[in-house]
This record gives structure tokens, C-alpha cells and sequence, in this order.
């Protein structure tokens, strides 16, 4: 749990516009918002039900909040990266096809993720 709660302290810092970022998207206070609050779905599920369809449903729920706010191939991206930090943590290897499919929805040609 402390790894899940570490990370959503690192995401829920807004980045100021000349501070070093990590990615483009916790520069924006909308994206980061929503990364918070999917990385807290993340915690929940740890502490009532951690399995895999739970973690799987949250990311479904989770990309369906972002979807509105994709604008260009790298926000796409750097949202399923996030997703793939958030999978490490809880110990799921695959997203089976849901990052992928999110990230070429409007897009092709990128290399598979999990």
C-alpha cells in the first residue's frame, strides 16, 4: 500500500511550467486531477478487493475519464504510462489490449504496451 500511496503524493503535485517535468501531463491541472483520482481507485480496490478484475474495471472506469481530455498521441501515451506504474505497483503484468487499444484509438503505429 505504501507504494500506491507514495505514488499518488509524487502526481498530486502540480507541476509549475518551469520546474523539470516527468511528463507533459502532470503539467496540466485537469490530466493530474484525474490521475489522482485514478491512482485513489487503485488504493481502494488494495484495501477492500485487490484482484485483478477490480484493478482491470478501474482502469476501464479510469480511461473513459480521460478520454475527453486526449489531444495528441503523447497525452495518450504518457496516460498509459501512468497506468503501466500503476500495474507495477499492484502487480499486474497485463492490461489485456485496454492500453493499447486506448492509445490507438485515434492513432497507429505505436509499439505495444502492457
Amino acid at each position: 500500500m505504501s507504494r500506491l500511496e507514495d505514488f499518488i503524493e509524487a502526481t498530486k503535485h502540480v507541476a509549475e511550467p518551469s520546474a523539470t517535468l516527468r511528463s507533459q501531463v502532470e503539467a496540466r491541472p485537469e490530466l493530474n486531477r484525474l490521475l489522482v483520482i485514478t491512482a485513489f481507485d487503485f488504493v481502494q480496490i488494495t484495501r477492500v478487493a485487490p484482484g485483478r478484475d477490480a484493478y482491470l474495471q478501474a482502469m476501464d472506469r479510469g480511461l473513459e475519464r480521460f478520454e475527453p481530455l486526449m489531444v495528441t498521441a503523447d497525452d495518450r501515451y504518457e496516460v498509459a504510462e501512468f497506468y503501466i506504474d500503476l500495474m507495477d505497483i499492484v502487480g499486474i503484468d497485463s492490461s489485456d489490449e485496454r492500453l493499447n487499444d486506448f492509445v490507438a484509438r485515434r492513432l497507429t503505429g505505436l509499439k505495444a504496451l502492457k
